[in-house]
């Protein structure tokens, strides 16, 4: 590892700013955001090539909201899609959890990857 990924790689302190916007953010639909403990390993995982950082997490977020903030919120519980950054090649799979009179996205995983496949549908974004 060199000196400089030390400045690169997401802290816990980062990452909680990270879920507070997006609660602030996905909040107005009624939908919560949770990060799993994988999501958040893997965010600082080396097989990313490039670290994932919390500035491209927060445009993800923001990006996807503006595009398919209703829809995201329609989905029936268990629903599952993948957040797809066409500029980032950042993609995150997630679920969403029916929690009685909010929704909440689980993001399960993250991962940068430029041929990512997915079963379930790809929510992409520029």
């Amino acid at each position: 590892m060199k000196l400089n990924d030390l400045f690169e790689r997401v802290s816990p302190k980062q990452m909680m700013d990270v879920e507070k916007f997006c609660d602030a953010l996905w909040g107005k639909l009624g939908i919560d955001v949770s990060f799993t403990k994988h999501f958040i390993e893997r965010v600082n995982d080396e097989r990313n090539g490039k670290d994932i950082t919390a500035a491209e997490l927060i445009r993800l977020f923001k990006k996807e909201y503006e595009k398919y903030g209703k829809s995201v919120a329609k989905m029936d519980a268990e629903a599952e899609a993948v957040f797809h950054d066409l500029l980032t090649l950042v993609n995150l799979p997630f679920v969403v959890k029916d929690r009685g009179d909010t929704k909440t996205i689980v993001a399960k995983t993250v991962m940068r990857k430029q041929d990512f496949k997915s079963t379930t549908p790809l929510l992409s974004v520029k």
